[in-house]
């Protein structure tokens, strides 16, 4: 089986204790095809290729565990957690390929990929709910942006009732909205009201079905079926009451619901496209999370714990008997850096190989390889730049403004 070439490891997103990444490498056929030859594409079968298994391990010798697999040339491999209970964990991130027949494997290829300092990261929030957030390649997301959002949302015949009001739309661009600090409390078998209104505008959600979901046994999941708790909306039609007089929905909570506190998800979506339900992405629609506090006595139903228990035993042939199972490329890597930031006249480079600098739109202005001491930036008109960074493998970027 050919082996893994010039693999990269690039930090695309990472808190204090998690880390993103996404990796693309490299193979060699073991005999090249005319038609490989003279086209330059290559088939996974003529390296005698399956599929590639990604790797993590925590030190040069700790416990090797896969991560996902895939049989393209690259992977993201979101939100690694890491257990800094202890000692920091140090990732290694490996890449392997696995025969056809599924009886050989490549050496494993690995990059140390360092983590920043906490001080410079934010805190892993570790929300288990899956997310809703609206494509951002939708035609019409940028109109949805700025209309599509609720104002307001209440119940009414609670002792603790949710009273959560907005006047603008979700700053991030994403139309998800995290409202979980905001709550209210029903009672096991309880009747009550509940009532939303979207912002009134000419392409707002009154375009939209409308789906809530309350996650009743508290598993972390919203079942699209047996814990939907309103669905409104007209296919291909508009809703106006979504936005001119607001609508109230009445509700029972069910008598055998877990008792403590769980989640409330509203997710609008375009009613020209079919709604993606409580997770995904939404055609130019709108989420938004809240909490729900159940109290009662009855015996709540417990969901089943599907998860795998236990710690998984080591993927087969990672450890050998003298032979080449695993390579590490390069020398130990550092966090790669630049200063100052914002720039005026010289960025300085610390622990990079090779730089590349890009408009906020994805325009590669400058790139270059060797000695980044002191690059003059003289040149870069002023505005917000990407700058990416390797070294030894791993990639970073970073945003600088140029004054």
């Amino acid at each position: 089986v050919a082996p893994v070439e010039d693999l990269i490891v690039e930090v695309k997103r990472e808190t204090q204790s998690t880390m993103a990444v996404k990796l693309n490498w490299k193979i060699s056929p073991l005999a090249a095809s005319k038609r490989a030859e003279q086209t330059g594409l290559l088939y996974n079968d003529e390296a005698n290729v399956d599929h590639f298994e990604i790797m993590y391990k925590n030190g040069v010798d700790g416990r090797i565990s896969e991560l996902a697999r895939t049989s393209t040339w690259s992977a993201f491999v979101g939100d690694i957690i890491f257990n800094d209970t202890q000692t920091l964990e140090d990732p290694y991130i490996g890449v392997r390929s696995a025969s056809v027949d599924g009886k050989n494997y490549s050496p494993i290829v690995w990059i140390q990929v360092p983590r920043a300092a906490a001080s410079q990261l934010p805190i892993f929030v570790n929300d288990g709910y899956c997310a809703s957030e609206m494509n951002p390649d939708a035609e019409g997301a940028a109109i949805a942006r700025v209309q599509r959002y609720l104002t307001e949302v209440k119940t009414t015949g609670l002792t603790e009732n949710l009273n959560y009001t907005a006047s603008s739309p979700v700053a991030d661009g994403t139309q998800y909205k995290n409202a979980t600090d905001f709550s209210f409390t029903a009672a096991q078998g309880q009747t009550f009201d509940f009532f939303f209104k979207a912002f009134d505008a000419t392409d707002g959600l009154k375009w939209c079905f409308a789906k809530a979901y309350i996650d009743w046994d508290k598993n972390g999941d919203f079942d699209a079926v047996n814990e939907i708790v309103f669905d409104l909306g007209t296919n291909r039609a508009a809703t106006p009451e979504f936005q001119s007089t607001g609508v109230t929905k009445s509700f029972t909570v069910p008598t055998n619901a877990n008792t403590g506190q769980t989640r409330m998800r509203i997710v609008f979506s375009d009613a020209w496209f079919t709604h993606p339900g409580p997770c995904g992405q939404t055609a130019k629609g709108f989420s938004i999370d809240f909490t729900v506090n159940i109290t009662g006595t009855n015996p709540p139903v417990i969901a089943v714990d599907k998860h795998d228990q236990g710690i998984a035993d080591e993927p087969d042939k990672v450890r050998g008997d003298g032979t080449n199972v695993e390579n590490l490329v390069g020398n130990p890597a550092e966090v790669s850096r630049f200063f100052p930031n914002p720039v005026e006249t010289y960025i300085n480079f610390r622990n990079t190989q090779q730089a590349w600098i890009y408009t906020i739109d994805g325009k590669l202005v400058f790139t270059q390889k060797g000695n980044l001491e002191n690059v003059n930036a003289e040149s870069l008109e002023k505005g917000i730049y990407v700058v990416k960074m390797l070294n030894n493998g791993v990639v970073r970027s970073s945003k600088m403004q140029k004054r």
